[in-house]
């Protein structure tokens, strides 16, 4: 009996001992071939997912330490600071509002006056209606110099233009006439206004119309 336990525990020595070879033996391989899934693969999605929730604690945790460092009076000046923003945009808001309205009140009141005394309302009317005319005449003619010298008015020029029209609107404003019976002045100077134009555009529209006539004239004596 006794024989036999002895070789009981030595073949179980011996079998301990292989066992503890075989895996000091595969340890290697095994750390060996984790490394290289590893690095083929990148780390484990258990890991990185700790590692992202570790750094999110972390800036959480600045955060809270930043808002925690501002002292009671710091809250509240920013508390007033931010209901000083909020009234300054409402009172702007409420005048915005009223110009708005006071500029309809105007519009309608000029409405009203124009409806009340007529077409000119006031003398600045009258006088703007007087120089329509004068100024697209004049306009036209600046126009003209444009096109066919293709170059801006100078600063000497348009100095002596404001000037010119200056003068015009004082002697009209001078004008015994007009001081008298502004209505009557108006109507005869825009009837010789019209007249004038009528007439320059007759003239034309005859010169255009002998100049075609000569020609046809001159293709049929050719011919």
């Amino acid at each position: 009996m006794a024989r036999q336990q002895r070789k009981k525990a030595r073949a179980h020595g011996v079998a301990a001992r292989s066992k503890a070879s075989s895996s000091q033996q595969q340890t290697p391989a095994d750390s060996l071939s984790a490394a290289a899934v590893a690095a083929t693969f990148g780390a484990e999605p258990d890991v990185e997912d700790a590692a992202n929730d570790e750094n999110e604690d972390d800036d959480d945790g600045d955060v809270a330490a930043d808002a925690q460092s501002l002292s009671r009076g710091q809250r509240k000046r920013l508390k007033r600071r931010a209901a000083f923003m909020r009234k300054m945009g409402m009172v702007a808001k409420v005048m915005q509002e009223q110009q708005q309205e006071a500029k309809v009140m105007q519009e309608q009141q000029q409405e009203a006056k124009k409806s009340e005394s007529g077409v000119f309302a006031d003398l600045e009317e009258l006088q703007s209606s007087l120089f329509q005319a004068d100024d697209d005449q004049s306009n036209k003619t600046t126009k003209k110099k444009a096109q066919t010298k293709k170059k801006a008015l100078s600063g000497r020029q348009r100095q002596k233009l404001a000037v010119r029209e200056l003068g015009q609107l004082k002697a009209v404003q001078t004008h015994s006439s007009f001081k008298s019976d502004p209505f009557a002045a108006i109507q005869a100077h825009l009837q010789n206004t019209v007249v004038q134009a009528n007439q320059e555009l007759l003239n034309k529209t005859n010169a255009a119309a002998a100049k075609r006539t000569a020609g046809v004239n001159k293709m049929d004596v050719e011919a």
